[in-house]
């Protein structure tokens, strides 16, 4: 794993943000480019914002993680 970099939820939150499209094509030239890891708590604090903040409905919450999860490595806490 010394060759990975941890995403925190801040940059998931960027990538799916329509407010800060810079920000969000930052990431997802990164996420797009290296091995990155997240952990499952990452996932869920990106979740609950996307849940409580960004007004997000669940399907598309749980659509967005399959999205993610399809380029990142996810451990546990």
């Amino acid at each position: 794993m010394r060759d990975s970099s941890f995403l925190d939820s801040n940059l998931l939150i960027y990538l799916y943000s329509i407010d800060e499209m810079d920000k969000s094509e930052i990431v997802s030239s990164i996420i797009k480019k290296g091995k990155l890891i997240i952990s499952a708590q990452v996932l869920n604090e990106f979740s609950n914002i996307l849940l409580k903040k960004l007004y997000q409905t669940p399907n598309n919450i749980l659509l967005a993680i399959n999205e993610i999860v399809k380029f990142v490595d996810v451990v546990s806490i």
